[in-house]
Parts: structure tokens; C-alpha cells; sequence
């Protein structure tokens, strides 16, 4: 999956073919979420939204964004339980060399895993592309920022932390992509990316983009198990696309902040895995619906859970 860009000036109007439930305008209705969203969570309480409805454009199939869905599976994810937040951040620390490995071949970074091993160990790679050893050192960057700022208790979701995250995550990326969209007044249509060959999902317009957030933040926050919390965020700031670029980066590394400020393990998406997890990107971005993408990032805490 790859960005297409968006476009200058106001912002874009609504698209023929688009769902009838358009995305929030204001943040006023985050505060009147109710405390409980059973079965799960939307932005319109609880009730299952429409789907996207994809419309033609230029020879391709757009999916545009819609107020996305969930499920809260926290019941699922009763037995397991948090330690000491020390204990988690030792071991996120002890395996930050392979988390950057697999987080950087996500993206389609060819370093291998002994490359990544050497690199950060200060070691000289020779014969690299200048972008994707920069790449390298932004994930390792980001996920040293994650040890610091995990120390001190429980994180709340919040602009601060993801933002921090993004400017480490995505240092040498293009320099609008270290912005909140929201924030960025001189792009206002959201935009495009990639699902595959002639499909392709439009993000939500900047100016939407602080509604977004602070929906997310009052559902999402109010699910009971930390684990189905962090995974929901991690799918949800993806599907908002908060920044130009670096999106999946920054809602994987902001999800390992959330869990091991909370005594919980990090999450790895291993690369071998990489065809499942792009599959549950597409089908999220497709549908609306983030509970599949969520629970397959939980089902990645289980297995290595398991593996320990």
C-alpha cells in the first residue's frame, strides 16, 4: 500500500456514491458518547453504520472514508493480564533491534535482520540506500522514544504522544508528513491510498481531522481491556490517516506505548505475516469496520505471549 497524495485547496466535496452517514464536523459530540457502546463502538453510538460505497473515478474503484466501526472484544481477552511496567519495557528493550527489523520490512525496507542488527549497533552497512538506512534509524528512533515515555504509568491517548511518535517515526519522510493534518491548512482534501492495482481509499479531508481524533479518543478509551484498546487505536489511526505519511508506523508504535505503560508486552507484526496484515489494512479501509484488523494485532500479543 502506497500514498497517491492529496490535493490543494478547499476542502473536497462530498463524492457521488458516498455513504449517507458523512464524518463528524465538529468534536462537540465526542463528550456525549455514552459510557458503554455495546455491541461495540462508532461514532454514532453504537449503531452499525453504512458501509463505504465505492465510486469510479479515472479508471479506478475510490472507497471514500465513513464513520468507522468496532467491535469490543475485551471479554475475549480476559486472561490476560498486565505486570509490572518495568518488566514490559525491559523486554520491549531487549528485542528493539528485531522490532525495528520487522517494522521497517513492513514498509518494504530490503534491509535484512543481521543489516539491522549491525546498523544499530553502530556498525557500517555498506552498499544502501541512503532513504531506507534513514528509515531504519527513525524506527529505532521511535521506538526509543516509546521506552522513554513509558517509564512513569499509564498514557492516555492523546495528540502529544502520537505526534512525538510521528516526527520520530517519519524524521525523513517529506516534511508536510511530519504534521497533523489538522494542523496543515495548505492541503485540505485528504489523501489517497493504494489498496492495490485500481482501488484506492480517500482519506478524510485535513479539516475533519480533529473531529476524528477526539471521536476516537472518547470511544475508544472507554474499552474495558487494555489490549483491545490499544489494538482498536492502532486500527482506527490508520484508517483516519492523521498524517500525510507514515500512518501504520505511527498507530503500531503509539499502540506499544499504550500496552507497556500499562505493565502489558509490546506487539510485533512479524514481515512473514505481512500479506495477512496488509489484507486486514484493505479490508478495513474497504468496509469501515476495524474489529478485524484489531483483533489480528491482538492475536499477534497471544502468540508471542505464548512464545515467552
Amino acid at each position: 500500500m502506497s500514498k497517491t497524495g492529496g490535493g490543494r485547496g478547499p476542502d473536497q466535496p462530498r463524492q457521488r456514491g458516498a455513504s449517507a452517514k458523512p464524518l463528524p464536523k465538529t468534536t462537540q459530540a465526542a463528550a456525549s458518547l455514552p459510557a458503554h457502546q455495546s455491541p461495540g463502538g462508532s461514532l454514532t453510538g453504537g449503531r452499525p453504520p453504512r458501509g463505504p460505497r465505492p465510486y469510479a473515478k479515472g479508471g479506478l474503484m475510490v472507497w471514500p472514508a465513513v464513520e468507522p466501526s468496532w467491535e469490543d472484544f475485551s471479554n475475549d481477552l480476559a486472561d490476560i493480564e498486565p505486570g509490572p511496567v518495568e518488566r514490559a519495557r525491559w523486554r520491549f528493550r531487549r528485542k528493539l533491534a528485531k522490532q525495528v527489523f520487522h517494522d521497517a520490512a513492513l514498509e518494504g525496507n530490503s534491509f535484512t535482520e543481521p543489516e539491522v542488527f549491525s546498523l544499530l549497533s553502530g556498525q557500517p552497512v555498506a552498499g544502501r540506500n541512503i532513504a531506507e538506512l534513514n528509515q531504519v534509524l527513525d524506527l529505532k528512533e521511535a521506538a526509543t522514544y516509546v521506552l522513554d515515555v513509558t517509564k512513569d504509568g499509564p498514557l492516555p491517548i492523546s495528540q502529544g504522544l502520537t505526534d512525538a511518535i510521528h516526527e520520530r517515526a517519519a524524521r525523513h519522510d517529506l516534511q508536510p508528513s511530519l504534521l497533523f493534518r489538522g494542523d496543515y491548512h495548505n492541503q485540505r482534501t485528504g489523501p489517497q491510498v493504494r489498496l492495490d492495482l485500481a482501488d484506492r481509499f480517500q482519506a478524510p479531508n485535513a479539516g475533519e481531522a480533529r473531529a476524528l481524533f477526539e471521536y476516537g479518543k472518547a470511544g475508544i478509551s472507554r474499552v474495558s481491556h487494555p489490549v483491545a484498546m490499544a489494538c482498536l487505536w492502532a486500527a482506527y489511526a490508520t484508517y483516519s490517516q492523521f498524517y500525510f505519511d507514515g500512518n501504520k508506523r505511527t498507530a503500531r508504535h503509539t499502540m506499544n506505548a499504550l500496552l507497556i505503560s500499562r505493565g502489558f508486552d509490546s506487539i510485533l507484526v512479524p514481515n512473514k505475516l505481512k500479506s495477512d496484515y496488509e489484507n486486514v489494512l484493505v479490508a478495513a479501509f474497504k468496509t469501515a469496520d476495524l474489529t478485524t484488523q484489531a483483533r489480528f494485532l491482538a492475536g499477534q500479543y497471544q502468540v508471542q505471549a505464548d512464545t515467552h
